[in-house]
């Protein structure tokens, strides 16, 4: 019998999971913006991406990580919803619902995996 964690996952599933994790939280840290009505992400490096571009970013830099977790790393970010600083009350009520919106409308796990 194999021991598992609390979410049910063997040792090595698991530190692979936490090291998917702290990857991608690094390379969150390259989006500098946000533009929910457009459903973009804007990089450091000034690229504006979709949602499934920035996956596909950041997996490309750590390919050792599924898809999946890649995908649902960045959509719980994008719940979470960290808004830029200096917005009046308005903008960030107007902000945080479309990002809202936007993060609803990014499915939880892949229909198919990709990998």
């Amino acid at each position: 019998m194999t021991d598992r964690d609390v979410f049910e996952m063997r040792d090595e599933e698991s530190g692979s999971w936490y090291d998917s994790l702290v990857d991608t939280e690094k390379e969150l840290k390259s989006i500098v913006n946000l533009d929910p009505a457009n459903r973009r992400l804007i990089w450091a490096d000034g690229s504006e991406l979709n949602f499934d571009e920035s996956v596909a970013r950041i997996r490309a830099r750590h390919p050792s990580h599924s898809t999946d977790l890649v995908h649902r790393h960045l959509r719980n970010w994008l719940e979470q919803g960290e808004l830029p600083e200096g917005l009046s009350e308005e903008e960030l009520e107007r902000l945080d619902s479309l990002v809202s919106t936007w993060a609803e409308e990014i499915p939880g796990r892949l229909k198919t995996p990709i990998d």
